[in-house]
């Protein structure tokens, strides 16, 4: 059977486009003639616009908008519109109510998106069956952001049955501002190698730290869930003590450290104070602003901000709300120190083996290959080059240090017509342009830009040899990098510089057929030079068939070859009892 549920949205609109308001689907109202599209409904049904089959059910309107939820449907299926036009919230339409008949429990959600990104969504869960409820979406979180698309999942959950949905009559409602935060604080980047935490549930948390030390505050402290992330509330919030690593607070050296974060929302506050406080030098209060209610503030303080507080030994925190409203109630999250990562001068780790067969390479430098004799890695151009060899990871590579061009010079004129790319693999930390050719006898060169170039990683390139334009592959003598058009001078590693072509099909077996290993008394043969064969075969009747059947010899094996095959017979002398047999080899 379908559950039938009856889904109304009722929205009050204040956002500047009265047309829209309210989104009632009857005849010369908003809704009925807009576009709606389905999705993630298997064969995605449309909305359809039909009479109120519940009319003076709660809903005395004549027309209602139904959705088919279908079993074979994803848990989000929904429908969408841009119809509704732009809008931005505020505090007379961030209230979104609607009025619900369902018949089964389970999640309704409106997720409203706009330009720029912004996109937010609210599930409500339906208390009542059987008969109406009136669901709240609160989306004062986010007022002052806009949108203009309206998105409905009327029944958020996995379901076993087709569902009937119907909905009708939207409106937005005026709302309170809320007095805590219906969203979680942004997750923090930093990588956890960079950061000391205090309180954060993205990184390993200082041990032993005693967050409610007895300083004769008025705050009270709990430890609240906030969208599934746990988040700490200062209640009746005048100033507020946290001892770091022990009940009465241990010394951490952070002068390792360039940065505190913190994570603040409020709705009352309107002065939060912060400051480390140091052993030997004691505190200095600094100011977090701006301070925007009813949104989270995520500040990142540079220490020195801390004047004259030595981060060598510091033993605690403490946050400071006597300045404005007192007392007021905040929340916090990601409470932490940390540096600026660590720019690496040089790999921490050999590049990539390369892949290709020693058959099919020209190597010019790589352990993984025979190397051309007799080539001189540092002739003097003039250059401000210093080349030396380096073993990172037990695998020599090349570094050019102080690089502005190089030259490499190759024992003589090189044939490699035959090579279809050139491989090169390029580590740097601080280059932004290299370029490189090869350099041939009678056509000169073509400097060829390897972008993208990523510094602090191996970046490994394969270039067609046709882009060095005009550059001819029978006389390659020299090979040149240059770096002058980025940072100049700069550093790189280099590895693996070779030519290759791809390997080539092969048109025929180069080796015999494996030899077989049955006993010639459990054999029925047909075509093999191991058994005796059943005479009087024709390897080759008239079947209608392109197929040309030769013998070959391959490795002094003979075989048999199908050339310009399409199909192909075999009629054996007569009819062959094979039943003792067991399988066909």
């Amino acid at each position: 059977m379908k559950y039938i549920s009856t889904f109304i949205l009722i929205f009050s609109l204040a956002f500047g486009f009265a047309q829209n308001n309210p989104i009632d689907f009857e005849a010369g109202g908003n809704g009925a003639d807009w576009t709606w599209a389905t999705f993630e409904n298997s064969t995605n049904p449309p909305l359809e616009i039909i009479p109120n089959p519940f009319n003076g059910d709660g809903n005395t309107t004549t027309t209602v908008a139904k959705f088919t939820a279908l079993d074979a449907g994803m848990d989000w299926a929904g429908c969408e519109t841009l119809d509704i036009g732009s809008f931005t919230f505020d505090e007379d339409n961030s209230l979104i109510k609607l009025w619900v008949y369902k018949d089964v429990l389970s999640q309704v959600k409106i997720k409203l998106e706009g330009t720029g990104g912004n996109v937010e969504s609210y599930d409500v869960l339906n208390t009542l069956t059987g008969q109406w409820e009136e669901l709240t979406f609160d989306f004062s979180a986010v007022i002052g952001n806009t949108y203009n698309k309206l998105v409905v999942f009327p029944d958020f959950a996995a379901r076993d049955q087709d569902n009937i949905i119907y909905f009708d009559e939207m409106t937005f409602n005026a709302g309170s501002a809320p007095a805590a935060p219906v969203i979680a604080a942004p997750v923090p980047s930093h990588d956890q190698a960079d950061v000391i935490s205090v309180y954060s549930g993205t990184y390993t948390d200082i041990a032993e730290t005693n967050f409610n030390p007895n300083w004769g505050q008025s705050t009270a402290i709990s430890f609240v869930d906030v969208a599934g992330n746990e988040t700490m509330k200062y209640a009746n919030f005048n100033y507020q003590g946290i001892n770091l690593g022990s009940n009465d607070g241990t010394v951490q050296d952070l002068s390792a450290m360039e940065f505190l974060h913190v994570d603040i929302w409020t709705a009352d506050a309107t002065v939060v104070k912060l400051t480390p406080i140091s052993a030997s030098t004691g505190e200095f209060l600094y100011e977090l602003t701006p301070l925007t209610q009813g949104t989270w503030n995520s500040y990142d303080i540079p220490v020195g901000d801390f004047t004259d507080v030595s981060m060598a030994d510091i033993h605690q925190l403490k946050f400071d709300g006597q300045a404005g409203v007192n007392p007021s109630n905040i929340y916090l999250d990601n409470i932490y120190f940390y540096k600026e990562p660590t720019t690496a001068t040089e790999p921490s780790a050999a590049a990539p083996l390369p892949t290709e067969d020693a058959a099919d390479v020209v190597s010019i430098y790589s352990d993984s290959y025979t190397n051309l004799a007799g080539t001189d890695f540092n002739p003097g151009w003039g250059q401000s080059t210093v080349v030396s060899n380096e073993d990172i990871g037990g695998n020599e590579m090349m570094k050019y240090a102080s690089f502005n061009y190089q030259g490499t010079q190759l024992d003589g004129n090189q044939d490699l017509s035959a090579m279809e790319f050139l491989h090169v693999d390029i580590w740097t930390a601080d280059a932004t342009v290299v370029k490189l050719t090869p350099i041939s006898a009678s056509t000169g060169e073509f400097l060829h830009e390897l972008t993208p170039l990523t510094q602090g990683t191996w970046n490994s390139y394969d270039i067609p040899v046709g882009d060095f334009t005009d550059v001819s592959m029978a006389d390659i003598h020299q090979l040149k990098f240059d770096g002058q058009a980025g940072v100049n001078p700069s550093n790189i590693y280099l590895d693996n510089i070779y030519f290759y072509k791809e390997p080539t099909t092969a048109t025929e077996p180069s080796a015999a057929a494996p030899l077989p290993t049955e006993d010639a008394e459990n054999v029925v043969s047909v075509y093999s030079d191991s058994y005796t064969n059943l005479a009087g075969t024709d390897f080759n009747p008239g079947w209608g068939q392109t197929t040309v059947v030769s013998n070959e010899d391959i490795g002094g094996n003979e075989m048999m070859k199908y050339a310009s095959f399409n199909y192909q017979g075999i009629q054996l002398d007569g009819n062959q009892d094979l039943s003792a047999m067991e399988f066909l080899h």
